[in-house]
């Protein structure tokens, strides 16, 4: 296999199998999969991840964003831009092509994973199983394929330095979350490597390590930082990040169910939550029908149970906005009975370009695919759908039962830290044998700290194309629409 330590291969080549060819996981012991990850170090040396500088030729930012806009509703476009100019961690969050073009560029050790492709420190959630049983799970897969593993590590640490430093921690602890980020990540592969096949594959983190780092984070002695340490170099106060959150995610889903007598109807929260067309409301009828066919017997069971009631347009998080989003209202026998569904249009993945483009030929089919590979629990109405304008995936859209905004104090971010590493690293194990991994980061502290280096670097750019974007919304060159 080609050398993959240093830059990408040209676009639209072949996808690399989920597993490096140079060896074979299903012939070899745990120990010679982990010395098989050790020998990797000699072509990608585990300090060589610390750099980042722009290569010459780096695409412009904002034509990175551009090239995304034709997916897009074009009357959702200047809303978009208005979310991405919120903050550095908002418009980190909303522009994970620009990263991938970026990580495409830096060095890999040859092993792929069923990438998130957007990871990053929002993209985690802790809820409940429908067995009632409290997981923590990434939650959101539209880029998801798969790349590199060391791709989803950067952009994870990454975001916890934008977002440490948007709170306001000091540098020193921006950095040192980044670096909990990686050791919590290195841990879990470490002890995952050492496990049997179906554990890893069934397992997820307990419960008790959940509650205890949210514990952590959450702790009344530690003080919080004043408002005057939380400003970017563009003067947002502390927290923005988190306001900008609250202003954009929908508060409670069952505020918005409405009695309508016979037929339950959506309540209407706008911007977030509004009226759609006719016809996106009988494309989403027929979606629905012939989604269904890609669910289990028992999911079949239960959507079988429920009848099209109603829907509305929804605004998602900041990569998605402008993607056509549909929120469906499904109404049962009982009183009232609701079940909340998202369709919502699936296109390529941000790493296609630069991992290659997965055998799936529906964006449909490969999202639904790689979430199922990749989570813990996943979500049982979880499938997809095609039309003649394109692919969407559902999902049961349910709310989200701990906060993910950060908050501004180290324990917080200790906490989340572990969560996240620890469940990134799970993920992974479910499409590459952990033994690799653990062999390659070993069990000293020097990967962490050559991510963290990364992280830190990668930061400033991103406020740096962040404020290329400002200059370009003042110009009058790109519309943006204020949050408010």
């Amino acid at each position: 296999m080609a050398d993959q330590g240093s830059i990408s291969e040209p676009h639209g080549r072949r996808p690399e199998p989920l597993v490096a060819r140079l060896y074979d996981p299903g012939s070899q012991s745990r120990e010679e999969l982990r010395a098989y990850g050790r020998e990797l170090r000699s072509r990608t040396p585990r300090s060589s991840h610390g750099v980042w500088a722009a290569a010459s030729g780096r695409p412009d930012p904002l034509q990175v964003l551009r090239q995304q806009d034709d997916a897009r509703l074009p009357g959702l476009l200047p809303r978009r831009y208005g979310r991405l100019l919120a903050s550095p961690f908002a418009f980190f969050r909303g522009t994970p092509a620009i990263m991938a073009a970026d990580l495409a560029r830096t060095p890999r050790n040859g092993v792929n994973v069923q990438a998130c492709g957007d990871c990053h420190l929002m993209n985690f959630g802790v809820f409940s199983t429908r067995t009632r049983e409290m997981v923590c799970d990434l939650v959101d897969f539209d880029q998801t394929q798969p790349a590199p593993w060391e791709w989803d590590v950067k952009r994870l640490a990454t975001s916890f330095v934008i977002a440490a430093g948007e709170t306001g921690l000091p540098a020193n602890e921006a950095g040192d979350a980044a670096v909990a980020v990686v050791r919590h990540y290195r841990g879990t592969i470490a002890a995952l490597s050492t496990e049997p096949s179906l554990r890893i594959q069934q397992g997820h983190l307990r419960v008790d390590d959940i509650l205890t780092a949210l514990a952590a984070g959450g702790k009344g002695t530690v003080k919080k930082r004043s408002q005057s340490h939380g400003k970017h170099t563009r003067g947002h106060p502390a927290g923005r990040a988190a306001q900008t959150s609250a202003r954009t995610q929908v508060a409670s889903l069952a505020g918005l169910v409405r009695d309508g007598g016979a037929t339950l109807t959506i309540a209407h929260d706008p911007p977030l939550v509004g009226p759609t067309t006719e016809h996106r409301i009988d494309t989403a009828r027929r979606l629905i029908d012939d989604y269904r066919r890609t669910l289990a017997t028992d999911s079949q069971h239960l959507l079988a149970q429920y009848r099209f009631a109603d829907a509305a347009d929804l605004v998602t998080g900041e990569a998605d906005v402008g993607l056509e989003t549909v929120l469906v209202l499904l109404q049962g026998r009982g009183d009232p009975d609701p079940l909340f569904l998202q369709v919502k249009r699936a296109t390529a993945s941000v790493l296609a370009p630069y991992a290659g483009h997965t055998d799936y030929a529906r964006h449909g089919r490969r999202l639904v695919t790689g979430q199922r590979l990749t989570q813990a629990v996943s979500d049982p109405l979880l499938g997809w759908s095609r039309s003649q304008d394109g692919d969407r995936y559902v999902r049961h859209l349910r709310d989200t039962e701990v906060p993910r905004e950060p908050q501004p104090h180290a324990a917080w971010f200790a906490g989340w830290a572990r969560l996240c590493g620890a469940t990134l690293a799970r993920a992974h194990a479910r499409s590459v044998d952990p033994a690799v991994l653990s062999g390659y980061v070993g069990g000293s502290d020097r990967f962490d700290t050559a991510i963290a280096a990364f992280a830190v670097a990668y930061a400033a750019q991103n406020t740096r194309d962040f404020e290329v974007l400002e200059a370009a919304v003042r110009a009058g060159r790109v519309p943006a629409e204020p949050i408010v």
